[in-house]
């Protein structure tokens, strides 16, 4: 049987891996001040990009969402992946 983690710890660490995909993202892109956990309700949409769990990313921009395929480290294979 397995051990489910605190919700408070997998909500750490998922930030965690969320900061570190925007890290990422910003090396090999131009740079992203927010991804979706870090997102104020006031922003400007160039300033956005969302990851999937499969490492996928998802920047935003004027003329709307671009999908760029497996371009950072999934949830599942990263440091901070907790069950």
């Amino acid at each position: 049987m397995t051990q489910l983690v605190d919700l408070n710890i997998f909500e750490k660490q998922y930030r965690m891996w969320l900061d570190d995909c925007l890290e990422q993202y910003n090396e090999q892109y131009r740079p992203r001040q927010y991804h979706q956990e870090t997102v104020p309700e006031n922003y400007q949409a160039d300033e956005l990009v969302e990851f999937a769990e499969n490492g996928d990313a998802y920047p935003h921009g004027l003329g709307g969402t671009n999908h760029i395929p497996h371009v950072v480290t999934s949830w599942e294979n990263s440091e901070y992946y907790v069950v």
